[in-house]
């Protein structure tokens, strides 16, 4: 083989290295995009869930919110009534 053939043969297969070279860094930059979409999917999957946990949260505490202003509602009724019912103690004692 001559020295041009030899240097022609040399680059040819450096430039079929570069190729390969060049297809796996596009195989690993695939790959990679897979992973984040994966990654991407389960982040969307986890805050969908935690939307919905906070969600229930919100209507729970709604929900005892509501209990709360009931139960001082009738707190308010029932120390109203005893009120009442205490000067109408008071009333028949006088007498």
């Amino acid at each position: 083989m001559t020295t041009a053939a030899a240097e022609l043969e040399y680059e040819r297969s450096a430039a079929a290295m570069d190729i390969l070279a060049k297809d796996e860094d596009i195989r690993k930059l695939r790959l990679s995009a897979i992973f984040l979409r994966d990654e991407i999917d389960e982040m969307s999957d986890k805050m969908f869930e935690e939307a919905e946990r906070a969600d229930d949260a919100e209507l729970d505490a709604e929900g005892w919110q509501a209990k709360a202003e009931d139960a001082n509602a009738r707190y308010e009724m029932l120390a109203v009534d005893s009120q009442v019912r205490g000067r109408e103690v008071e009333t028949l004692r006088v007498r």
